[in-house]
């Protein structure tokens, strides 16, 4: 009985087959193709960048309204 449970695990699970994880696991972190990591990758890392300049721009903005308004 055991060894039905095992057996019927391991198919299912894809363990012992060649890239039977990877082909079920469609959410991969890093894809099979690394152009198309890398190309995800750019695109994050410029949209993390524009983030950043518009929160910086916003700090700024915000530290030279509390000047004005302690120099006034």
């Amino acid at each position: 009985m055991a060894e039905a449970i095992q057996a019927l695990w391991v198919s299912k699970s894809g363990v012992g087959r060649p890239g039977g994880e990877a082909a079920e696991n469609v959410q991969l972190s890093v894809p099979l193709d690394p152009d198309t990591w890398l190309a995800d990758r750019h695109a994050q890392m410029v949209i993390g960048l524009q983030y950043l300049s518009k929160a910086a721009k916003m700090v700024v903005f915000r530290a030279a309204l509390s000047w004005m308004a302690f120099s006034a």
